[in-house]
């Protein structure tokens, strides 16, 4: 039972980050272009941890999985993105731009 449990939830949540990177990427891509790119990376970044620190929890002290489940979407938000772009800022020739990646 906890077998099935646990896929269905991990299936439910990387549904929802897929959901989210559609979602959020656009609005956190327009967000950092108005107020920089390290706030919002910082911003995403922090909220990733509540979810590493439950499962933690969930391992060295027996609490529930399902906060680790309920907490996993933060830890999905489209950050890549920005880390890409903050990179392409730091490159000061347009032509050398796209040799970044």
């Amino acid at each position: 039972a906890a077998i099935n449990d646990n896929l269905f939830w991990s299936t439910t949540i990387g549904a929802i980050g897929s959901v989210l990177h559609f979602v959020l990427g656009p609005f956190l891509g327009a967000l950092s272009d108005a107020i920089g790119r390290r706030p919002v990376i910082l911003l995403c970044s922090l909220l990733g941890y509540p979810s590493l620190v439950s499962l933690a929890l969930f391992v060295y002290r027996n609490v529930s999985m399902y906060i680790t489940f309920a907490l996993m979407p933060l830890g999905e938000l489209p950050v890549l993105a920005i880390w890409f772009a903050y990179i392409v800022d730091l490159i000061e020739d347009s032509r050398d731009s796209s040799v970044a990646f």
